[in-house]
C-alpha cells in the first residue's frame, strides 16, 4: 500500500464523483434516489461542511465528508 493523503476537494474533482456515484457498491451503500449535485456542493460549501479526497500515491480512490452537527 502507498502513502494515502486528503486534499480538498475541487470543482476539477466533480467529473470523478460523479461517475463514482454510478457504481453499483456506492448505489448498493447510499442509494440512486439521493443523487447530488457535487458541482454545487463543492462551489458553495457551508462552513460547517468540508469534502476532501483520498489519493493513493496521487491516485483518487475515496471521498470524505465532513460535517459538523453543532454548526449545520
Amino acid at each position: 500500500m502507498g502513502v494515502v493523503i486528503l486534499r480538498p476537494a475541487t470543482v476539477d474533482d466533480v467529473p470523478l464523483l460523479d461517475e463514482w456515484d454510478t457504481r453499483p457498491h456506492v448505489i448498493a451503500s447510499s442509494g440512486d434516489d439521493d443523487v447530488r449535485d457535487w458541482a454545487d456542493e463543492i462551489a458553495h460549501a457551508d462552513a460547517w461542511t468540508e469534502h476532501l479526497i483520498a489519493e493513493e500515491d496521487g491516485r483518487p480512490i475515496g471521498v470524505l465528508e465532513i460535517i459538523d452537527p453543532a454548526l449545520e
